[in-house]
């Protein structure tokens, strides 16, 4: 790209959890406004080719002096105020990630609380998991019969583990881990969190695939899990 642009990774890919064929890749590159368009074209390349792991994060850059970012698996979308980055990546940002090239981008970003973090996580479950659990639950088309891939439901488990971990005010940093806590603290659903951590490292194509009546048994559990939360 040029001088001027800087890099680094976080998530699973700097912590030493990320898993080839499961994990995505979590990505923050600082680059000028001017390369906007041709970063662009080039997470286009990325995805073309299959082999590649999912691309995830956030492309910073200053438009009029203001910071702004752009998500990079919607990166065709319009910029955000450099604000809608989320409060539980900057703080893996600031705390785990690991240069890539350029500047360390660590020195853009300031420390995030515990409390900080336990505030966000309870927002987040009601202004973002509830809702977007409620349209997979009631506008879905599937039949219970219905084989699910492992990709998404270790997703959103991970992604309500996470949270629901924050509120408590643990920090987890990784959905292997999450998805151990989701099993150890909740009996009812073991068995089936388990048989999905048992495959954890296996591909769609030969891992479990459990029925859209056990994705929706799951999710509704997990809405239990979250509506608890105050």
């Amino acid at each position: 790209m040029d001088r001027q642009t800087s890099g680094c990774i976080f998530g699973s890919a700097a912590t030493g959890d990320w898993v080839l064929g499961r994990s995505d890749l979590d990505l923050l590159v600082l680059i000028p406004e001017e390369k906007i368009e041709l970063f662009g074209r080039k997470i286009t390349e990325w995805k073309s080719n299959q082999k590649n792991p999912v691309l995830d994060g956030y492309a910073l850059f200053s438009s009029r002096q203001i910071p702004m970012v752009k998500r990079l698996y919607e990166y065709d979308k319009p910029a955000l105020p450099a604000t809608s980055i989320w409060m539980m990546d900057l703080w893996n940002i600031k705390n785990l990630s690991r240069p890539l090239f350029g500047q360390d981008l660590k020195q853009y970003f300031r420390e995030i609380s515990k409390g900080e973090l336990q505030v966000w996580a309870i927002r987040n479950v009601k202004e973002h998991l509830i809702p977007h659990i409620n349209i997979l639950l009631y506008r879905s088309t599937l039949s219970l019969e219905a084989r699910m891939p492992l990709s998404p439901i270790i997703s959103i488990s991970s992604e309500v583990a996470r949270v629901l971990m924050l509120v408590k005010g643990n920090i987890c940093n990784s959905k292997r881990g999450a998805l151990r806590w989701l099993s150890d603290e909740n009996p009812e659903i073991k068995e089936m969190i388990d048989k999905i951590r048992e495959d954890y490292e296996k591909p769609d194509e030969v891992a479990i695939r459990i029925t859209a009546s056990q994705s929706f048994t799951l999710l509704k559990y997990y809405l239990r899990l979250l509506r608890e939360v105050h």
